[in-house]
């Protein structure tokens, strides 16, 4: 027995003897030996070190700014992060080192990781075109509850996409899915011209589209004379569930819509009319704000206005439960004094009920327009349009004609800053939304080949300008062919844009157009 003792003891000494030699193996190891990040600002990717001696992390070239490290120093295994500072504007990929160096141990390596920036500018990943051999127009769209897509606007074909005509053009709807494929299309309308301006998604899972219509038959009746506005509510699956008409004897108008608190809607656009739904004109189109419950009852009107012309183009929800609208004007008094010339842009505060709070206008001594606003992440409201002044609240115009135009407001209608992006020939700003870095993507159209636009295929080319929180531009892209490509609504999510306008081309960026004006869908992604 003790001589088995003997023999085993000194093996199990042995083998202690060898795992503390392992143990004290100095070690220097990470999880991997690169990381990605996005384009975009605040992306983030890790890796993990594994180690057994002290280190440092370095990060090189010295101008490798656009990234940091959660540490930069420590003892032993740990998580490191990597994060984007900036956003990758380059048309490619660009690289930095980040180097693990060991402390105090001469027999151990450094690891060097490679870290990759995707660039922030998106490529098509698709693009559809849809209509018939006449005209289609698309006025908004929403993102729908699947994940896809409906659009709302007007078309005057019969075939193609589009079937079931009434007469003249119709209101349009057409739903999409995730990859921009036609899952059914829709018109309604009477024999006369009828378009639909915007659409929205109703709680219960249907859409209502809001627009104007000169008929008085089919899915229209009721109409007060010349054109009227026009809401229809259709359930998820595009099926008419109500039809409702406002209005006077002139046109009238609604462009926009927004869900109010109590369940109902408001919604915003221009009224000529003096009778009926419509009261109180200030004399030419005024800037009209109708609330409905809903069912699509009327509960209030109201018009805001000067002697000549107004339309509003927004309406928003604040979070007051008041709303504010947006819109053009050419008068210089009623609601509207301190007209900076031909035409401004303005924005107006109302409570609950419609009343007015306050209005500010925006403008030079030439023509100015708005086509859009939005709430800003800080609670100002950021608006898009178009201008071709040079003067005023408007500097920096690119040539003689119009430029597209953005315009910062503080919480109480204030501006904090206005830019011109365009050349020298007709640019114009239609969309604006918010992006997840905090700046701002816009929609429009562009004519020009020269300041902020290169690339342009011919006529005027469907315009996508990125800036940031500050307006400054980022980046810039075209898409169009030969003829008149135009873009109008813009959604932004998790990186990517979706996007819709119009196009008469069959070359370049738009081929398979059906005939006349023919919309177009786009996806882009870094």
């Amino acid at each position: 027995m003790k001589q088995l003792l003997y023999l085993i003891i000194p093996s199990f000494l042995l083998l202690l003897i060898s795992c503390q030699k392992s143990s004290d193996t100095p070690q220097l190891n990470t999880s991997t030996t690169s990381v990605t990040l996005s384009g975009d600002v605040g992306g983030v990717d890790s890796f993990m070190i594994q180690s057994s001696v002290k280190w440092t992390i370095s990060v090189s070239p010295s101008t490798a700014t656009w990234i940091k490290t959660s540490i930069t120093s420590g003892n032993g295994n740990n998580k490191v992060l990597v994060t984007a500072l900036e956003n990758n504007l380059g048309a490619t990929v660009r690289t930095a080192t980040i180097t693990i160096s060991p402390l105090g141990n001469s027999s151990l390596q450094p690891v060097v990781i490679t870290v990759t920036q995707k660039s922030s500018i998106p490529n098509v990943l698709w693009s559809k075109l849809f209509g018939g051999t006449s005209f289609e127009a698309i006025s908004e769209m929403v993102k729908t509850a699947d994940g896809g897509y409906i659009i709302a606007g007007s078309s005057g074909s019969n075939n193609g996409d589009v079937s079931g005509s009434y007469g003249g053009g119709d209101g349009w709807v057409m739903k999409l899915d995730a990859n921009g494929n036609k899952q059914w299309s829709k018109l309604f309308g009477g024999t006369i011209n009828d378009a639909f301006f915007a659409i929205f998604a109703t709680s219960e899972g249907g859409y209502l589209m809001a627009g104007s219509t000169n008929s008085h038959d089919v899915d229209v009746n009721g109409n007060h004379g010349s054109s009227d506005a026009w809401v229809l509510k259709m359930d998820a699956n595009g099926n008419k569930q109500w039809s409702k008409l406002f209005g006077g004897t002139a046109s009238d108008a609604l462009t926009s819509i927004a869900a109010t608190n109590d369940g109902g809607y408001v919604m915003s656009g221009y009224s000529y009319s003096n009778n009926d739904d419509v009261s109180g004109n200030n004399g030419g189109n005024d800037a009209w704000v109708i609330k409905l419950d809903a069912n699509g009852n009327k509960q209030w009107s109201k018009l805001y206005g000067g002697t000549q012309n107004e339309g509003a183009s927004t309406i928003i929800v604040t979070t007051d439960g008041g709303f504010v609208i947006a819109g053009s004007t050419s008068s210089n008094n009623g609601d509207f004094s301190g007209n900076h010339g031909e035409s401004d842009t303005w924005v107006m505060k109302l409570d609950a009920s419609g009343n007015k709070k306050w209005i500010k206008l925006f403008g030079g001594t030439l023509y100015d327009s708005n086509t859009s606003i939005i709430a800003a992440p800080d609670g100002g409201y950021l608006m898009a349009g178009s201008s071709n002044s040079n003067d005023g609240d408007v500097n920096g115009n690119h040539g003689s004609y119009y430029d597209a135009w953005l315009v910062k407001l503080d919480a109480n209608g204030n501006k904090q800053w206005s830019k011109l992006f365009g050349g020298t020939q007709h640019d114009g700003a239609s969309f604006i939304t918010a992006t997840a870095d905090g700046g701002y993507v816009m929609t429009g159209f562009t004519y020009s080949n020269d300041g902020d636009i290169s690339g342009n295929k011919g006529n005027s080319d469907a315009l996508i300008i990125k800036v940031d929180a500050n307006g400054n531009k980022q980046w810039g892209k075209l898409f169009g062919g030969t003829q008149d490509d135009v873009s109008y609504p813009i959604i932004a999510a998790a990186g990517s844009y979706v996007i819709a306008g119009e196009s008469k081309s069959n070359d370049g960026d738009f081929n398979g157009n059906h005939g006349d004006y023919d919309v177009w869908l786009m996806k882009l992604k870094p």
